[in-house]
């Protein structure tokens, strides 16, 4: 039996077979590929970084408007009060037959007439087709209107 060890005996290295399998070509390829999997890796990390600052930049602003609308509830419903009158004004402009000139040019034409005869009705739809009654003293004045009237139904 030894009663000491020789601790300046060289010894040779036993090879594992691991490592024999990650020599030359094949660990340059496993080293490529570790190389690949950790840059992309860390592109995840980074997309993970910036959404979650977008998404914190996100509920901020909507923490602000949500403070916004508290603090300014009535400007909502008055907001909604205005867009429902521009809505009647935008349907009645659609709808009006803009009669004003008809009705002056046929107040006017009355005026001037003898007997002064009064205009009892009048009737304008949105296209413009008009209906009136005119309303005469006597018989006499409104065969006299008969004749004239053909002048006065070239101002419409």
């Amino acid at each position: 039996m030894k009663k000491r060890i020789n601790l300046f005996k060289v010894h040779p290295i036993q090879e594992i077979p691991i490592l024999k399998f990650f020599s030359g070509r094949v660990g340059l390829i496993f080293n490529l590929v570790g190389v690949i999997c950790f840059l992309v890796f860390l592109f995840f990390i980074y997309l993970n970084i910036r959404l979650n600052a977008d998404i914190s930049a996100s509920i901020a602003a909507r923490q602000e408007y949500l403070q916004f609308l508290l603090k300014n509830d009535g400007l909502e419903v008055k907001l909604q009060y205005f867009k429902s009158k521009q809505n009647q004004l935008n349907t009645y402009a659609k709808d009006d037959a803009r009669f004003l000139p008809y009705y002056n040019i046929l107040v006017e034409a009355l005026e001037y007439a003898t007997n002064s005869p009064s205009l009892d009705s009048v009737v304008i739809d949105k296209d413009r087709n008009t209906n009136f009654v005119v309303k005469l003293n006597d018989f006499d004045s409104a065969i006299f209107k008969i004749c004239g009237i053909s002048n006065f139904f070239r101002k419409f």
